[in-house]
């Protein structure tokens, strides 16, 4: 790492702690979920947390320790099925390793990095204002992000990448530099070769960032009363730099089936257009020669993902228990991953995902957010290792949107206003259902 990367790194954490000092003392409510998100931004699969595994897991344990001693409410009875599911997902690892020796590599490293800052988030999540917080947290973070990118990336393409390039950051995987351009954009791979870099915004790879962004884009009309146009822009060309084929193709599928179904009434047009749109760029995503499928088709990372897979497909045919295997990619995706951890890893974490989506409801926009993880791990993308993306799924399942609740809807906004104020309690959520 050079000099210039050190001294703001250094910078970063020095600001960042003299400000949690400050927050602690003017406003200590905000305190658990202000930690919490920063748990969450330093987990797997983000930037930070692939090179620093560890540190989200204390930064969770810690919020979690406030959250004990602060004594609020509890909200266990609608999310205690996905604390049970992910720790069945979890206890077949040890189970598995029992029936295949040495089948699990690093074992107690996945349970103390995954495993245990997704129940200690559950456990934050108790409290409706601590979770709500720390969804609006969350967003806030990647939508500057996305903004970051997305302006390094203009600016690149202006003047010259290697211009902005200011170095090489010790973040993401250990094997592949990641680059810094200014104002803060990341970029896959610290050595910059002709024509546009893949982004990456939080993610340790281009398609783990896009589910970043995906995910903040359902969750901005759920949680936030002011739904404002620009965020929603931001994202979508944050995405777009990423370049990841299965992050835009995934994402036009959910927002397109949000477009249609989730309204009130399905109104012919707009599911037409919504569903002409995305079909237009599903074409992009697969024909495109220098973006789409059809342009990896020949590459090795294709091959060795597709053989994955495969393997994934006949391992849960022919060895549904004992099934380990340490070929490349075994991981890859959550098929895949059935010929490294065997069938019920599959089955216990595809009784999540569908039960996620199935208990978010169909007016919920973070239900499409859900829609898009669960394709997205399904397909492309691995979840055993990835205790961020379990924990935006947890929060699907566990928010509610902002809207009026249904004796209110029939009243004019002032008339709405002042009744909703009359029952709140001051949060966020004195209009959530």
């Amino acid at each position: 790492m050079d000099d210039g990367a050190s001294l703001l790194l250094i910078a970063f954490g020095v600001v960042a702690a003299v400000w949690l000092i400050a927050l602690a003392a003017l406003r200590p409510r905000q305190v658990v979920p202000v930690i919490a998100v920063a748990g969450i931004v330093c987990s797997r699969p983000s930037l930070i947390g692939e090179r620093f595994p560890t540190l989200g897991a204390i930064l969770l344990l810690i919020a979690a320790a406030f959250a004990l001693f602060s004594g609020r409410g509890t909200n266990t009875f609608r999310t205690g099925w996905f604390a049970i599911l992910v720790g069945l997902a979890y206890f077949w690892l040890l189970v598995h390793e029992a029936i295949v020796p040495n089948s699990e590599a690093s074992l107690t490293s996945i349970l103390l990095t995954t495993a245990l800052p997704i129940i200690l988030f559950w456990f934050i999540a108790r409290d409706r204002g601590y979770l709500e917080q720390s969804i609006i947290g969350l967003t806030t973070v990647v939508v500057v992000v996305a903004a970051l990118s997305l302006v390094s990336f203009a600016v690149g393409a202006i003047i010259g990448f290697g211009a902005t390039h200011v170095a090489n950051v010790p973040l993401g995987y250990s094997d592949r530099g990641v680059g810094l351009l200014l104002p803060g954009g990341f970029t896959y791979g610290g050595t910059l070769s002709e024509g546009f870099p893949r982004m990456l915004g939080l993610g340790r790879e281009p398609g783990m960032g896009a589910i970043y962004y995906a995910w903040a884009f359902f969750a901005i009309p759920a949680t936030w009363r002011h739904r404002s146009v620009l965020r929603w822009v931001v994202l979508l060309g944050a995405l777009l730099t990423t370049q990841s084929t299965a992050g835009v193709a995934l994402f036009t599928i959910s927002l397109a089936l949000w477009v249609v179904f989730g309204r009130d009434r399905i109104r012919p047009l707009v599911a037409l257009l919504a569903l002409g749109a995305s079909a237009a760029i599903a074409y992009l995503a697969i024909f495109d020669t220098s973006f789409g499928v059809l342009s990896k088709l020949e590459t090795t990372s294709y091959d060795e993902r597709n053989a994955a897979t495969l393997r994934g497909l006949e391992a849960l045919q022919l060895n549904f228990w004992d099934s380990a295997t340490t070929l490349p990619l075994s991981n890859v995706n959550l098929i895949a991953g059935v010929d490294a951890h065997g069938g019920p890893w599959l089955v216990i974490l595809g009784v999540l995902l569908i039960t996620a989506l199935i208990r978010s409801g169909r007016q919920n926009p973070m239900t499409y957010a859900a829609l898009f993880i669960a394709l997205t791990v399904l397909a492309s993308q691995p979840i055993i290792d990835t205790p961020a993306i379990l924990i935006m799924l947890f929060i699907c399942v566990a928010s509610r949107p902002v809207r009026p609740a249904p004796e209110l809807e029939r009243l004019e906004p002032a008339e709405r206003r002042s009744v909703t104020k009359s029952g709140s309690d001051g949060s966020r959520s004195a209009t959530v259902q």
